[in-house]
């Protein structure tokens, strides 16, 4: 191994021998008889020339009291005695290479070095100091293990009066002077870098591929950026409570995109707690069977979960109450001016029609047609409705073809769709409302036409009676969903919730519990209507029949029965697909 033939004393220490020698005093000299040097501290080399009174004699305020031999430097106890930067005294500083020993700087050699005047050598290898100091080898001598020798050992090279092996030594690799470079190790001769078990070398440097993300599982292999190398696979870098869930490090106890598990979402009103999705009731709301709802407004749960506002009440301030324009008949909330068992006042039944609180009987056993329109579908006709500008007329038998009509609004055609939905109704929020609804064979979610031929998912019912063949009507008077299925009456409010159901009393005659005419209804004015083989029975509220009329020239059909509709003030029902709409003013 190569090492210094000696380490020089600092500038400071060279200026204290010169002044030493020229001072005209005493000759001082360096022993070159032994190993180490006794100097005089006051012209010892590695000692500073500070002034120590300086430091102590400028200070204005008492120090701290010392305890022992320690001495008070700059208000710091120091013991000098092995201080480095107060040695003897305060600020007198040791040289780099010194070192304070009982208050005085003295040189600090190595492990395996000596002490021979200012220097420190390795008296087994220093031609000038061989073996001893001051014990010089001849010229083109070298030193080998502390004896002058005219050439090196075996296999050693002299290089600048010492011998080593340039095959293995880093300092003279291969040849003097040669010296290896950072982690390089002289191997033969040559400098090689050398790495640990567990490194490989890329790219001129060490690196543990199980771990370096520059070189993740092999070299030059770099992870992406937010990620960590593990067993030399890169990984996203996810903090300790989160874990990688497809690319996105996800806290599975919060995360509503990854709730409890990578992929489980919750929905849009909930969030995720625990690692579970609970509901989140905005202000205002509370959890009633699943669903965050408002007490003070709504009629499933008015007041309180499960307390439901009968029909023709709306719940205000958390109290049922009958809507605008409604008087309470017997707890149930009616419109005096309309209702046939309440005209004009509670329990005031009508025989014919209730108007303007009057009672009024239809006036006629028949009705002509008043308007007619040309069905322009093929398949099994359905319903017609009216949005205040145009008719729209749909059929049904599967999803494929050309299912949806439009008209103006004298009847004439304007175009054709097709939807792709097998119809079994269309109808408007109210006569001549806009937009245009529907129901779809078999389903329980309506559609709502965004566009001529174009419908997205509306409100879904739930609970009550529905056939898959029923047509789904609005019942304006009432704000509610209305289908019929063999006499028995299906309400939902505007958000799809049950109401409960209406018996038809008397329900059956005149073939009314064939098919499809058990699956037909309208309504308008408080009124259901029903048809069969050209008579419409019109029946209030409560189930009751209250009367019936002739549709004179109406069809008997098939697609007669599946076609009854309300729309633009009038009763309509077709003879044949693609036959002949024809709309009856009846006085409701």
């Amino acid at each position: 191994m190569h090492l210094p033939l000696a380490r020089r004393l600092g500038l400071v220490a060279l200026l204290g021998l010169s002044a030493a020698h020229c001072g005209g005093g005493d000759e001082v000299t360096s022993s070159t008889d032994a190993p180490t040097t006794t100097t005089d501290p006051t012209t010892d080399p590695t000692t500073s020339t500070t002034d120590p009174s300086s430091t102590s004699e400028d200070m204005t305020t008492a120090g701290p009291a010392c305890d022992g031999e320690l001495v008070d430097c700059g208000g710091v106890c120091i013991d000098v005695s092995e201080d480095n930067d107060n040695c003897g005294d305060c600020g007198n500083a040791c040289d780099s290479v010194a070192q304070c020993v009982a208050g005085e700087c003295a040189l600090s050699c190595g492990e395996g070095e000596s002490q021979c005047g200012d220097e420190c050598v390795d008296t087994m290898v220093d031609p000038a100091n061989c073996g001893d100091c001051g014990v010089a080898c001849g010229g083109g001598e070298v030193c080998v293990d502390g004896s002058c020798a005219a050439d090196c050992a075996g296999g050693q090279t002299e290089c600048d009066g010492m011998c080593v092996d340039t095959m293995v030594d880093p300092g003279n690799c291969g040849d003097c002077g040669v010296t290896c470079q950072g982690l390089e190790q002289c191997v033969d001769g040559g400098c090689t870098l050398v790495c640990d078990p567990n490194e490989v070398v890329c790219d001129d440097a060490c690196v543990d591929t199980n771990t370096d993300p520059m070189n993740c599982g092999d070299c030059g292999t770099a992870c992406d950026m937010g990620y960590v190398c593990v067993d030399g696979l890169c990984e996203l870098d996810c903090a300790d409570d989160e874990v990688d869930c497809d690319g996105v490090c996800a806290n599975l106890d919060e995360d509503p995109m990854n709730c409890g598990m990578c992929g489980v979402g919750c929905a849009n009103n909930e969030l995720c707690s625990m690692g579970a999705c609970m509901l989140d009731c905005q202000m205002g709301t509370v959890e009633c069977n699943g669903l965050c709802v408002d007490l003070q407004t709504d009629l499933m749960n008015c007041g309180d979960c499960g307390v439901v506002c009968e029909m023709g009440e709306i719940c205000d301030a958390g109290m049922c109450v009958c809507d605008m324009g409604l008087d309470s008949c017997n707890g149930v909330c009616v419109d005096l001016q309309t209702d046939p068992m309440n005209c004009g006042a509670c329990d005031t039944p009508c025989q014919g029609t209730c108007a303007n609180g009057m009672c009024e009987p239809l006036g006629q056993n028949a009705y002509d047609p008043v308007m007619t329109i040309t069905d322009a579908l093929p398949g099994t006709t359905m319903t017609i409705a009216w949005d205040g500008n145009e008719f729209w007329s749909c059929s049904g038998g599967g999803q494929g073809g050309i299912r949806l009509a439009r008209y103006n609004m004298a009847g004439l055609l304007q175009q054709t769709y097709s939807p792709g939905i097998d119809f079994r109704s269309v109808f408007t929020k109210g006569d001549g409302v806009a937009p245009v609804f529907a129901r779809p064979y078999n389903q329980t979610t309506l559609r709502q036409q965004q566009a001529p031929g174009s419908f997205i998912n509306s409100t879904i019912l739930n609970g009550g009676t529905i056939d898959n063949q029923s047509a789904v009507v609005w019942d304006a008077s009432a704000n509610e969903f209305i289908a019929m299925k063999a006499g028995v009456v299906s309400r939902w409010d505007s958000n799809g919730a049950s109401l409960g159901t209406v018996m038809l009393q008397g329900w059956g005659q005149n073939g009314e519990n064939a098919y499809p005419q058990d699956r037909g209804i309208a309504a308008t004015s408080g009124y259901y209507l029903t048809y069969v083989n050209n008579v419409l029975s019109v029946w209030n509220k409560s189930g009751t029949r209250i009367d019936t009329a002739i549709l004179t020239g109406a069809g008997v059909g098939f697609d007669s029965h599946f076609s009854l509709s309300y729309a633009m003030g009038k009763v309509w029902v077709v003879d044949t697909a693609g036959g002949t709409w024809r709309g009856y003013d009846v006085g409701i």
